[in-house]
């Protein structure tokens, strides 16, 4: 008897045991194609239950793998969102006929063709309706099961309430589908797992986890209620890379937390938070607020490092701007540390500040220095003030309440190319008192004079013929003209001194009409050296047109603040007075 006569026999006595049950039925398994004359077919699993009709069953492949849709949508305009389930159908034939009926179905997930590991839970369906041969069902095997590896599909098959199972074989290879290859536009991820919702690993030493590109759009939106909207790791490289032709390479926005945040681990000065790079004319890194702070930067060592390799006073390794704030603020809490640091080892500023109308670098602080400088260079300066405009101005500028010093220097102070002028006060000497160093002082005024006048002075005492020659030093006549003389005779005797000849190469001859009489004498002179006849002073001058009207002490004339001379102390009187009316 040949195997077509048996199969035909088998059939007949297996309809008999089916009934209403179907009768002889196959289930789709993938791409997989046999008929009751097939080898593949009528070989089955040891396991199949003797009533079993899986060794007889002729096995044809009609599967579809789609994400679930909404009633009222179609598979390429989902409507509603996706979730972890998909959509498999298969076909029964009996000798490459359509069955119907009612079946129970099992299907598994393996990550191998044969043997392997399960994946997901099992799952069994029952008393699934077969019209026509064809049968569709759902199939999830929970989240997290398909991660990019292959991944096979079991599945076995009885009649509803049957005898027992036959699984057939081989497993079915999932292929990708378009749908998974590249996402419709609207597509929509939704859950509340605390695993990522989306991963995506890259083993590659030059591609991209995720690479997102867009004409005129955003290329990726992240957005979270309470935590990061887009978070971003690597462990050698960036954590998340951003480029722009022509708008922002990473755009962040927050409205409470942090826009844009940057954490590094690393130990060496190449690893950064946030790191921004531009090649153009733009900004490597550009931060906006409208309320809070555009870039907040906190670290161990640097919370925020900009460099520039650019020699020029229009770049800056960190350039901040505002239109109403701070520009850029630093603010720190540790001892002997800095708000902000600026550090040089070229030929330009370590910090720099400029200004049209307002202050180029402030400083304040309630408890220490506002603005602190130190150089440790030959000839350096600790802070050093230039003013460059044509006139009214001031290089370094210094203003204090009354008890206070507007300036303070402990050491030598030179003035050079330039005059020194006290305004409304005396130029005096203060030391500890001689008599009580412990608790006074001891002041002394100095000499005023409308000329710019040298004195010296001394004791001589003239010889038997009453004459004394006094040597004055070797630059007197170089530095001095318009001699002037003072002779007092200090003796017990009573005697007459004159000056006998004048001052010549550099001294002048002192006659008594006694002999051996000491005499003090005195001689002054008016400069008439080079820096004297640049910069004498004019006793009486005019104010200058932005002065008149305003005093140097408007105080001592009955005057208000408003009307001083020093525009900060006029500046300070209408901020007063505004404050005042505002409180009014």
């Amino acid at each position: 008897m040949n195997r077509n006569t048996l199969t035909t026999i088998l059939f007949a006595l297996l309809a008999l045991i089916g009934g209403a049950a179907g009768g002889i039925f196959a289930v789709s398994a993938g791409a997989h194609l046999a008929s009751p004359s097939s080898a593949s077919a009528m070989t089955q699993p040891a396991s199949a239950s003797p009533g079993s009709f899986g060794s007889l069953a002729a096995l044809e492949s009609i599967s579809k793998n789609e994400g679930t849709v909404g009633s009222t949508g179609a598979p390429n305009n989902p409507l509603t969102q996706l979730g972890s389930g998909f959509t498999y159908q298969g076909r029964l034939l009996n000798s490459n006929n359509p069955v119907n009926g009612q079946y129970d179905l099992a299907f598994r997930l393996y990550d191998a063709l044969s043997g392997g590991n399960r994946v997901g839970s099992p799952i069994t369906l029952t008393n699934q309706t077969v019209t026509d041969g064809l049968y569709s069902v759902t199939l999830d095997f929970g989240t997290g099961v398909f991660t990019g590896d292959g991944r096979w599909l079991e599945v076995a098959v009885q009649p509803t309430n049957g005898p027992g199972f036959t699984t057939l074989a081989p497993r079915e290879a999932l292929t990708a589908v378009p749908y998974a290859m590249g996402l419709m536009a609207g597509a929509v991820i939704t859950g509340t797992i605390s695993t990522p919702m989306l991963q995506v690993t890259n083993n590659g030493n030059l591609g991209y986890g995720v690479s997102a590109q867009t004409t005129n759009g955003i290329g990726i939106v992240g957005i979270s209620s309470s935590n990061r909207g887009v978070h971003g790791q690597s462990t050698t490289d960036t954590g998340v890379n951003g480029e722009s032709i022509s708008g922002s390479g990473v755009y962040g926005l927050s409205t409470s937390g942090n826009g844009v945040a940057g954490y590094s681990s690393g130990t060496t000065s190449t690893g950064s938070g946030v790191a921004a790079i531009n090649t153009g004319t733009g900004y490597g890194l550009y931060a906006t607020s409208s309320g809070g702070d555009g870039i907040l930067g906190t670290g161990v060592h640097n919370g925020i490092l900009g460099v520039t390799n650019i020699s020029s006073a229009s770049y800056a390794g960190v350039n901040g701007y505002s239109a109403v704030g701070n520009g850029v603020k630093g603010e720190t809490g540790g001892n002997l540390t800095s708000g902000v640091y600026g550090v040089t080892t070229g030929n330009g500023w370590g910090v720099y500040g400029a200004g049209t109308s307002g202050i180029g670098v402030f400083g304040s602080s309630s408890g220490n220095d506002g603005v602190h400088g130190e150089a440790s260079g030959l000839n350096r300066a600790g802070v050093a003030g230039l003013h460059i405009g044509s006139s009214g101005g001031y290089a370094i500028y210094g203003s204090s309440n009354v008890g206070a010093y507007a300036g303070f220097f402990n050491g030598n102070v030179q003035v050079l190319n330039g005059n020194f002028s006290v305004s409304g006060g005396s130029k005096n000497f203060k030391i500890d008192h001689p008599l009580d160093p412990a608790n006074k002082y001891l002041y002394h005024s100095s000499i005023e004079s409308p000329d710019m006048m040298d004195v010296y002075n001394g004791n001589i005492t003239t010889d038997t013929r009453g004459e004394a020659t006094v040597a004055l030093p070797s630059y007197f006549e170089a530095l001095n003209r318009d001699f002037r003389y003072q002779l007092t005779v200090i003796d017990g005797q009573f005697a007459q001194a004159v000056v006998s000849s004048k001052i010549k190469s550099n001294r002048f001859t002192i006659k008594t009409d006694k002999p051996n009489v000491e005499v003090s004498w005195l001689v002054t002179g008016i400069r008439h050296d080079p820096a004297a006849e640049k910069y004498r002073t004019q006793a009486e001058q005019d104010k200058p047109a932005s002065e008149k009207g305003y005093y140097l002490q408007p105080e001592l004339y009955g005057q208000p603040p408003s009307k001083s001379v020093d525009p900060y102390m006029r500046e300070q009187a209408s901020q007063q007075s505004q404050s005042t009316m505002g409180h009014k």
